[in-house]
């Protein structure tokens, strides 16, 4: 039972992080064309491989920058040198993703779920808990 809440409040808490970033992003984000410059290869602690394009745009005040995605393929899928639709954080340029439903959605998708999951299984947990 104390695993079903601790999974499920750490599942709820991600997807609130990234919902919360998601629309954050949406909200106050500023939208540029971007190019991909390379791809960035990222491998997790279970040994599974993920490919993050890497973009480079100029902010509203002229500054260049270059800066991985959140949002990674197991295969490397945009081409160096594509012109893309970037939507970045003024307060944090760094912060940016390719404006398009398979950039930013992934996060968005993955949130929408992770969220009510996580607090299903915590309710879960928790009934469980007090059934005894």
């Amino acid at each position: 039972m104390v695993i079903l809440i601790i999974f499920g409040g750490m599942m709820a808490w991600i997807g609130g992080l990234w919902l919360r970033w998601q629309i954050r992003l949406r909200r106050k984000g500023v939208r540029v064309m971007g190019t991909v410059t390379r791809t960035e290869e990222e491998r997790s602690n279970q040994g599974m491989i993920s490919y993050k394009p890497v973009v480079r745009f100029h902010t509203q005040a002229g500054e260049e920058i270059e800066t991985a995605t959140k949002v990674g393929t197991p295969w490397a899928g945009r081409r160096v040198g594509k012109v893309v639709p970037v939507i970045y954080d003024p307060a944090r340029p760094t912060l940016a993703e390719i404006d398009t439903p398979g950039g930013r959605g992934v996060l968005t998708g993955c949130g929408l779920v992770m969220f009510p999951v996580g607090v299903a299984l915590v309710v879960v947990g928790i009934v469980l808990l007090i059934q005894g």
